[in-house]
């Protein structure tokens, strides 16, 4: 069982990855958009089941919503790219490491930990690919042929 689920999870990720290098140029709404369910999953994985979660873990995870909320809230404006980079930078970390102190079954904790990864793994493709526009010569205008 173990195995069959490490092999579609191994496919799983190579198809996205794949579609992932071929996508276009994302806005930081489409990114949330991807993402936000991944990462939304944690809260509700723990939210419903009480005694799942340590107090400090919990207190954790209270650490990690402000990020979560301001880029997946449909009630805020669209998110920046400063808000995913801490998103990725901050509170993903936090999220994985609650998850991995529930008291959740380890089916589920591997479940959530690799949307929460794929997710981080997202933002950090979108990041990298704007600094690397980013930091393109602009081609110079191409000269007159009259002179």
């Amino acid at each position: 069982m173990k195995k069959a689920l490490s092999a579609m999870l191994f496919v799983v990720a190579a198809f996205v990855m794949t579609a992932c290098a071929t996508a276009p140029h994302q806005t930081p709404a489409q990114v949330a958009a991807q993402v936000c369910p991944q990462l939304q999953a944690v809260n509700a994985a723990v939210a419903d089941t009480p005694g799942i979660l340590a107090p400090a873990d919990a207190a954790n995870l209270a650490k990690a919503a402000p990020y979560v909320d301001k880029v997946c809230s449909a009630a805020t404006s669209a998110p920046t790219k400063p808000d995913l980079k801490a998103l990725a930078s901050t509170a993903v970390p936090i999220l994985l490491d609650v998850l991995g102190a529930s008291g959740l079954p380890e089916i589920d904790k591997v479940r959530i930990s690799f949307g929460v990864n794929l997710a981080k793994s997202l933002i950090a493709q979108q990041l990298a690919e704007e600094a690397t526009e980013a930091s393109a010569p602009v081609a110079a205008p191409p000269a007159s042929a009259a002179q």
